[in-house]
């Protein structure tokens, strides 16, 4: 199992993507029939990158 994992939801015209980097959700992506319309990030920065080792 790798570092992230990509989950994706779809509907008919909207999708939400998912990012999660070691179980933790750290982006969120949403599209509007193909088109990106929005997105977060939950978690930023150095925190994440100490958890590699």
């Amino acid at each position: 199992m790798g570092l992230f994992r990509k989950e994706t939801h779809e509907e008919v015209i909207c999708k939400e993507v998912y990012v999660y980097f070691f179980g933790a959700l750290i982006y969120k992506m949403w599209f509007v029939r193909g088109v990106k319309t929005g997105s977060k990030m939950f978690h930023g920065g150095a925190g994440l990158a100490q958890r590699q080792k």
